[in-house]
C-alpha cells in the first residue's frame, strides 16, 4: 500500500491524541505528509439556518477568521507535542458540517488513509438514529479509514 497523504481529523477530544499517534506512525514509515484537520461548525447556519456568506453575515465571517487562526495554531501545537520529531505535515482548518468537509479535504489532499478516533460519546440510540461524523466518513470516502480506539 503505497500512501503520500495521511489525513488526522480532530474536533480536539482526548481520544482524537491516539489517533494523531497512530497517523504519525503511518506517516514516519511510509515518508507521508500528515494533514491535520479541525472543522469549524458554520455558526451563521444552526442560527439563520442558511449557510454564510461574506456579504451577507459579516460577523460570522470575523468570528471564522479569527476560530481559523486559533484551531491552526493548537493543531500545530498538538502535532508538534505529540509528534516532536515530525515535520512533514499541515494544518487545514475547515468551516462547515464535519463529515462532509472532511470528505471534501480528502478529495482535494488525494488523501490515502484517515485516521481518526472512534468513540462512543452518545448512547446507543442516538448513534443509530443521528449517526457519527466517523461512520459518515467510513461510508463516504474513497480511501482506506482506520478508527483508533
Amino acid at each position: 500500500m503505497s500512501v503520500n497523504r495521511v489525513l488526522w481529523p480532530t474536533d480536539f477530544s482526548d481520544a482524537d491524541h491516539d489517533a494523531l499517534a497512530v497517523a504519525g506512525a503511518f506517516a514516519k514509515s511510509w515518508g507521508a505528509d500528515l494533514i491535520a484537520l479541525h472543522v469549524i461548525p458554520d455558526v451563521a447556519e444552526e442560527v439563520y439556518g442558511e449557510k454564510s456568506t461574506e456579504g451577507k453575515d459579516r460577523a460570522a465571517w470575523a468570528l471564522w477568521k479569527v476560530s481559523k487562526e486559533k484551531a491552526e495554531a493548537k493543531l500545530r501545537e498538538i502535532i508538534e507535542k505529540t509528534l516532536p520529531e515530525f515535520t512533514r505535515f499541515r494544518v487545514l482548518a475547515a468551516f462547515g458540517e464535519p463529515a462532509g468537509r472532511i470528505v471534501e479535504v480528502v478529495r482535494e489532499e488525494r488523501i490515502g488513509l484517515v485516521t481518526m478516533a472512534a468513540r462512543r460519546d452518545k448512547t446507543l440510540l442516538q448513534e443509530m438514529l443521528l449517526g457519527s461524523v466517523a461512520y459518515k466518513v467510513v461510508r463516504t470516502v474513497p480511501c482506506n479509514v482506520m478508527l483508533v480506539k
